[in-house]
């Protein structure tokens, strides 16, 4: 009889180099694995992965028993192994990541030399099972995996051969069902570093539960839990925001290492709740490895589970069948906490859909041969009409990606040994949270009442018009407004003013408008901390930092292209060029604007709070990692300005026009940008209740340097030159007097008195003036009108004058290009080093350099004197 039945072979891969020397040929698992191979409910993974396999042969045993499910087919089993061949410290090295063997020996054993198998079914880590998956359905060779969970799988588009009877997709929606019954808004995440599970897991609860609005308080990832250093933080972190439900997502090995260092910590108690999608197991002995301590700190974990209904008809007769096949009383707990329905489950959907082919004309021998192969993606197996045990009483069925859709099941850990014990469930649509009746969890320190969200309500610090933050934080951004408005109606008064012109009036305007911005946005720090007072800070200063950069930018691009031209150019392609810059310019504040809008509506940024001894305090921080992208896009966009700014400030020192040259001032400029961008990130680092108004600060102190040294510095400098005009023509006409003769032939000073009137009813006004000898040949000199700018170097001749009805003495310097004037107080204004003499009278100044010390010195004598004499002194 069994010599006229087909055979087809089903591979088994598993992490075999655990179980111990059973005998390798390669990647194959040559020796046998029968009946109390392994002592039976001994802790350890050599347990876990021989429960696996000795459960996979009683449910291939019992299709073969049956002659309705593949009639005329006998199937056979073979074993691989991902991890490479048992040595004595497997156990020790085994990481649960062992892609590389199991892609470039296994999967090829399993093509290449054992054409024989046509399906797989596996038990490895997401991180193993990723490119097995991706090998095998290039292969056309089906594989059904009982424990790798990671969503990353769920893509058909890499893993078309791949379905799964164990998913954590949809996991947050679940979640938040049990949240929502437990009043919970806040959780924190613990993940291990490097695994694929963790990672994709993670960024579905970030995203799904943030779309909820439960608030990620910290996610922290983890790739040492032995690590003390990054343990303290953790703790910090934990303690500082008050977490109280805390999510580990890894491998068991890892959660149950980091259970118990959270323990010894002092972080297991009864006010906080630890939750997992895999229950806290150790590789080994926990008793050898952690002490029986280990089972208190577990005590009240919460496990996040999807297990078939306990003491259903399927899952009876599966366990039963198990038990006689074994020899061994396998407990519901053995049973469950080896993931043993997955694989009944994944063994008979794989067999079932194999019936479903051959009943549509297909021979058995095609089906050994795997010349059906190219049919059994995992669609074939989406609905087969199987009654499985993690479905019951429904058919089992799997979505278009291959994940089965299935209840979640939530069991609290009683602490004795690994039991665990269910408490509730969601639909599998994740649409409702129902408890089971009569069960309830219990919690660590015995309580069946899930502990308080969150601290006892402290007073919370705001910044309001009642405390000395908040007045300053309002009195800067009033004042800052209103030195925006009055340098904007003053920028517009003195239109038509060289000193104005030169800088651009629009651009100069713009920059006023974005202080405007960032000074009024600094309002939203005031009062409570909201979702839209969050995204307010950053739009203000996103849109303001524009408004005053990008003007800079594109006017001193002008000024390059224009000065840089090989041609004499007309003043219409001058304007043509300055039309196309301010073009570019409103571009790119349409850019900030339409980034601004797209940010507002897609960040997740919200007020999360911290907790101090006897207050609270909140600060905005974003809690989805979808959101990040438009966050980056900010930094991009301010990173093209920046640059764009430090590249004008750089061509701009070939600019010869002296009034035009701003390299120092938007290099100036640059530098401070950048180191208020630094000091804000560097007070984020360490984040306190004084953090915001620090930033507040920052960001008002950096909007008023970059004004003052861009615009404040011109008004200055116009408001003195009114002055000095309407000193010099109130009421009276009086001419200008510059001599133009020269006299060399007297060593001696030359002094005269003249008096020049309109009005006969006025008192005349004398204005004397004073050629100063030693200056009376071209001399080298330079002036600067502000500590931003400076001229340069030019030869002159120095003279000087003074009004006798105001007192008031001046120097004039003519050269052949300019004139420029310096109003002198006294003469201290006046002093030497060495080669050069210095007039600093205010914020204008002016140095002149001589061939030798002495003549630096006789020019600087003549002129103290000269003061002095006029003075009357």
């Amino acid at each position: 009889m069994q010599g006229s039945l087909t055979n087809i072979t089903i591979g088994i891969v598993h992490v075999y180099c655990l179980l111990g020397p059973v005998g390798f040929n390669d990647s194959q698992v040559i020796g046998d694995i029968g009946p109390g191979y392994v002592k039976q409910g001994s802790p350890g993974f050599d347990n876990l992965v021989y429960m696996t396999d000795i459960a996979i042969q009683s449910a291939v045993q019992l299709v073969n028993d049956d002659p309705n499910t593949l009639p005329g087919i006998h199937i056979n089993i073979k074993r691989f192994t991902d991890c490479g061949p048992w040595t004595p410290n497997s156990m020790e090295t085994w990481s649960g990541s062992t892609g590389g063997y199991a892609t470039a020996v296994m999967t090829t054993d399993i093509i290449e030399r054992h054409n024989d198998v046509i399906g797989v079914l596996g038990f490895e880590t997401s991180t193993t099972a990723r490119s097995v998956a991706q090998v095998l359905s290039l292969a056309q060779i089906p594989y059904c995996s009982g424990v790798s969970a990671s969503p990353r799988l769920s893509n058909r588009n890499n893993f078309p051969y791949f379905w799964r009877t164990l998913s954590f997709a949809g996991i947050g929606d679940s979640l938040f069902q049990l949240f929502k019954a437990w009043s919970v808004q806040r959780i924190a995440i613990l993940s291990q570093k490097g695994d694929d599970l963790s990672y994709s897991t993670l960024i579905g609860l970030e995203k799904s539960l943030g779309g909820h609005g439960i608030t990620i308080l910290g996610s922290f990832q983890v790739a040492n839990p032995s690590d003390a250093s990054y343990l303290s933080y953790i703790s910090m972190s934990l303690m500082k925001t008050s977490a109280r439900y805390i999510m580990i997502l890894g491998q068991s090995d890892f959660t149950a290492h980091m259970m118990f260092e959270l323990g010894n910590i002092g972080l297991v108690d009864s006010s906080r709740v630890y939750m997992g999608i895999n229950y806290p197991d150790p590789r080994g002995n926990a008793t050898e490895l952690f002490g029986n301590v280990f089972f208190d700190y577990i005590r009240g974990f919460i496990f996040v589970a999807q297990q078939g209904q306990v003491n259903s008809p399927p899952y009876n007769k599966s366990r039963d069948n198990l038990r006689n096949f074994s020899g061994y009383n396998v407990s519901n707990s053995d049973f469950d906490n080896n993931f043993l329905s997955s694989y009944y489950d994944c063994l008979n959907t794989m067999v079932q859909g194999f019936s479903n082919l051959l009943q549509s004309g297909a021979t058995s021998q095609d089906l050994a041969s795997r010349r059906l192969n190219s049919q059994m993606n995992s669609s074939l197996f989406e609905n087969t009409g199987y009654n499985g045990i993690l479905s019951y009483p429904q058919p089992t069925q799997y979505d278009v990606t291959g994940d089965i859709k299935l209840r979640m099941l939530y069991l609290y850990m009683t602490g004795n040994y690994f039991e665990q014990i269910i408490f509730g469930e969601t639909d599998a649509d994740a649409t409702s949270y129902s408890s089971h009746p009569g069960s309830e969890p219990i919690f660590f320190g015995g309580g069946s009442i899930p502990p308080l969200d969150g601290p006892i309500p402290a007073p919370s610090q705001i910044y309001g018009l009642n405390s000395i933050r908040g007045l300053i934080i309002m009195t800067g951004s009033l004042l800052g407004i209103l030195i925006m408005i009055f340098a904007a109606g003053i920028l517009f008064e003195f239109r038509k003013n060289k000193l104005i012109r030169s800088a651009s009036v629009p651009e100069m305007i713009s920059i006023c408008v974005g202080g405007f911005v960032v000074c009024l946005s600094l309002l939203a720090y005031i009062g409570d901390v909201t979702v839209a007072t969050c995204k307010s800070r950053v739009v203000g200063i996103l849109l303001g930092f524009s408004l005053m950069v990008s003007p800079l930018v594109f006017k001193n691009a002008a000024v390059i292209a224009v000065s840089g031209a090989q041609t004499r150019l007309r003043e219409k392609e001058v304007r043509l060029i300055i039309l196309k810059f301010r073009i570019a310019d409103i571009l790119m504040l349409m850019t900030a604007v339409g980034l601004s809008i797209f940010w507002w509506m897609r960040s997740s940024m919200a007020p999360v709070v911290f907790h101090m001894p006897g207050s609270t305090y909140a600060r905005c921080l974003e809690y989805k990692a979808g959101s990040s992208l438009m966050t980056r896009a900010l930094y991009a966009y301010s990173g093209i300005l920046l640059t764009g700014l430090a590249g004008t400030s750089i061509f701009s020192f070939r600019v010869q026009m002296a009034a035009y040259n701003e390299g120092s001032l938007t290099s100036i400029v640059l530098v401070s940008i950048l180191l208020g961008f630094c000091l804000h990130r560097g007070i984020s680092e360490s984040a306190d209740d004084r953090t915001d108004f620090t930033t507040a600060v920052i960001k008002w102190a950096l909007v008023m340097l970059v004004f003052g040294m861009v615009v404040g510095v011109r008004i200055l400098a116009v408001w003195q030159e009114y002055q000095e005009k309407a000193l010099l023509s109130k009421k009276t006409s009086t001419h200008s007097f510059f001599s133009q003769q020269r006299s060399s032939s007297n060593a001696s000073a030359r002094h005269s008195e003249r008096s020049y009137v309109q009005d006969p009813a006025q008192k005349p006004r004398k204005i004397k003036f004073k050629m100063i000898e030693a200056g009376s040949r071209r001399t080298l000199f330079c002036y600067k009108r502000s500590f931003f700018y400076s001229s340069r170097w030019d030869t002159g001749v120095a003279s000087l004058h003074f009004l006798e009805a105001r007192a008031r003495v001046w120097l004039l310097v003519e050269s052949l290009h300019s004139a420029e004037c310096l109003v002198l107080s006294d003469s201290k204004d006046i002093s030497q080093a060495g080669r050069f003499v210095h007039f600093k009278p205010t914020l204008c100044s002016i140095k002149f350099e001589f061939e030798s010390e002495a003549l630096a010195a006789s020019f600087c004598q003549e002129c103290v004197l000269g003061v002095n004499q006029m003075k009357g002194r």
